[in-house]
């Protein structure tokens, strides 16, 4: 805990206490004008920046001149005001002009001291350098008069937060005229709904990387909420200190409640497709899952005899989970939906289900959304309703399909025997520790290649056998006999 409590402050001493204050404070005596004290800031504003001595008394050859240019008479200074009628001034501001013709604007505030007997005996004047504030002023309430047009709210603070210029879009947005907020405290007028210590964050934010957007919830005047998208640029002065922040806040209300509806119709939309029995899944360009419904899920059960999820299934290649589909009919209409960008209808003999669908497929840009129906039961009364002879003709024709699949398959272990035999001795090495389990890291290692050599390598790989997993190249590796599970 701090040891500079109200004593030890105390027992500093006024003029010690006095000249560690930011602003420039002057002392003088009253009623001779005497200056009896001031401090090293108001050495320093005078010195350095009005290129004069701090006399010892108060003369009317120091000029002060009014924000309309009107010349101050001595007796209208705010410090002889104070030590001749004990006014007390508060932020008044007048200017002073530079040796090189520039404008020096003050913001002041003094006040009498008294002695015992109630009399002024001395006055003290307190004086912050505002040239760059007030300009910074007037820009920004030039630059929301051009923006009153905007629907956006244009909001702009001083450095303590309070409010400096409020547009014509603040006041649609948040019921607030100008004349009402202008000079109050932000948190008087935008409350939002954020916890003091998100505030406190929220403009260390601003002001140490200067500026920051957020999306938050604030009320009308009426109380109503609105949601908010804020952009908050700092404003610097010369000196690099911060004078201020540029506010831009839009109502996104509209978006919010476009994207929870979105979000609404979305989950509506999963429900249903997860409470039809018919099996619904969408991919990717790469054939990934992204989307399995219930009804797909319990077809992979029955096909690979065990229990699976769908998050087991996202992500992963359709011809990867059923490899028996390649080269079949449904293989062969999928990528042409995919490929023409052309809606397929077709029925299929599923091999891993043992069943047979009815599909139909629909191209979504970079993918594809595939409806399938079980139809065996129509099929097979389709085939008792036109007797022996039709069944018999199904029958062949599902033999026919099956003998089809094991001539393609012979003539595909053809091509892949001869890619194989067309493998570099490298790839032949890779090959072999795709087989032996091992990923791109650990392949480089035992080569002793770079990871990205190695990839380049298993990507060539594929490419010569005509797979698209690592999965299914070890696999035509096993069949060929051209790898040893180690």
């Amino acid at each position: 805990m701090s040891s500079w409590g109200p004593s030890a402050i105390a027992g500093m001493g006024l003029e010690q206490v006095v000249a560690q204050m930011p602003a420039a404070v002057v002392v003088v005596e009253a009623p001779s004008g005497a200056i009896i004290h001031s401090n090293a800031r108001a050495r320093e504003m005078a010195e350095r920046q009005l290129g004069r001595s701090i006399p010892p008394e108060l003369t009317a050859n120091w000029e002060i001149f009014h924000p309309d240019g009107r010349p101050y008479a001595m007796g209208e200074w705010p410090l002889m005001r104070s030590i001749t009628w004990g006014e007390q001034v508060i932020d008044e501001e007048y200017f002073h002009v530079l040796p090189d013709g520039s404008r020096m604007i003050i913001r002041s505030s003094s006040s009498p001291v008294y002695d015992d007997d109630g009399s002024v005996v001395a006055g003290v004047l307190v004086m912050t350098d505002a040239t760059e504030q007030v300009r910074q002023e007037e820009r920004l309430t030039y630059l929301a008069g051009l923006l009153d047009t905007t629907e956006d709210a244009i909001v702009a603070l001083d450095a303590g937060w309070f409010v400096t210029v409020w547009n014509k879009g603040a006041e649609r947005m948040y019921g607030w005229t100008a004349d009402e907020v202008v000079g109050r405290h932000t948190l008087d007028v935008a409350r939002l709904e954020m916890s003091d210590e998100e505030r406190a964050r929220a403009r260390r934010t601003a002001a140490d990387h200067g500026g920051g957007r957020a999306e938050v919830v604030a009320c009308r005047k009426d109380g109503t909420p609105v949601c908010v998208e804020v952009v908050t640029v700092a404003l610097r002065g010369d000196d690099g200190e911060v004078t201020g922040y540029l506010g831009i806040h839009r109502d996104i209300s509209e978006r919010k409640r476009a994207g929870e509806a979105l979000r609404k119709a979305q989950r509506q939309t999963e429900t249903i497709l997860d409470s039809v029995s018919d099996t619904f899944f969408a991919v990717d360009g790469e054939w990934r899952y992204i989307y399995v419904n219930e009804g797909s899920v319990a077809k992979t059960r029955r096909a690979w005899g065990r229990d699976v999820t769908a998050e087991e299934l996202l992500g992963k290649s359709c011809w990867e989970v059923f490899p028996e589909q390649m080269g079949t009919i449904i293989d062969r209409e999928l990528h042409r939906a995919l490929r023409d960008q052309t809606v397929v209808d077709f029925e299929a003999f599923s091999r891993p289900t043992g069943t047979w669908v009815a599909i139909r497929a629909y191209p979504s840009g970079d993918g594809l959304s595939v409806f399938s129906r079980d139809i065996s039961e129509r099929k097979w009364a389709q085939a008792e309703t036109n007797g022996r002879a039709d069944q018999q003709a199904l029958v062949a024709d599902e033999v026919v399909e099956l003998l089809g699949f094991t001539e393609r398959q012979t003539e595909q272990e053809r091509q892949h025997r001869d890619a194989i035999a067309g493998l570099t001795p490298r790839e032949r090495q890779v090959l072999q520790a795709l087989g032996d389990g091992l990923d791109s890291q650990q392949i480089a290692d035992r080569m002793r290649i770079s990871v990205r050599t190695a990839r380049n390598h298993v990507a060539g790989i594929l490419g010569k056998l005509g797979v698209h997993s690592q999965l299914q190249a070890v696999l035509v590796a096993l069949r060929c006999g051209a790898i040893d599970l180690r």
